[in-house]
């Protein structure tokens, strides 16, 4: 008898457990970025064509141009990332590839050009509202894709 009341028991418990587990699985979920487009092996997520987007209109806004409607700022910046990650991963089987030491050359003479040191160039850039990682980013990319067309 006492089996019974054990076996019964037990398997109230595990009926609780499996009730209350799906409960607890159908909370919202967070969506923290999505997928926009597949180039060959590597993604544009939404926040990297958003980050995209803001840069163009920075862009036109900074050239006193007329700033064309969201959609076609959308297409631009997706053509524009779509572009970019085919040069890299074209610089990357062709071996490629920018180098910290060499990165960091480029971004020196660019702040010796304008009379700026490391420093100030990083307050500049941070004080338009980027941030000093995506700048030399953007300087890595352009430095591939100056590689990729001597190759071409």
């Amino acid at each position: 008898m006492i089996t019974k009341v054990i076996l019964i028991f037990s398997l109230i418990i595990l009926q609780n457990i499996f009730l209350i587990s799906p409960v607890s699985t159908t909370q919202k979920y967070i969506e923290v970025d999505k997928i926009i487009a597949i180039v060959e092996t590597q993604t544009i997520t939404n926040s990297e064509l958003n980050k995209k987007k803001e840069s163009i209109k920075k862009a036109l806004s900074q050239k006193e141009e007329v700033i064309p409607t969201d959609k076609k700022i959308k297409k631009l910046a997706l053509d524009q990332l779509i572009t970019e990650k085919l040069v890299i991963e074209y610089a990357l089987m062709q071996g490629i590839n920018i180098n910290d030491e060499r990165l960091n050359n480029v971004i020196n003479n660019i702040a010796k050009s304008n009379n700026l040191s490391i420093e100030e160039l990083i307050k500049e850039i941070e004080g338009d509202g980027s941030s000093f990682s995506d700048f030399r980013e953007d300087i890595r990319i352009q430095l591939i894709f100056d590689q990729v067309k001597k190759r071409i």
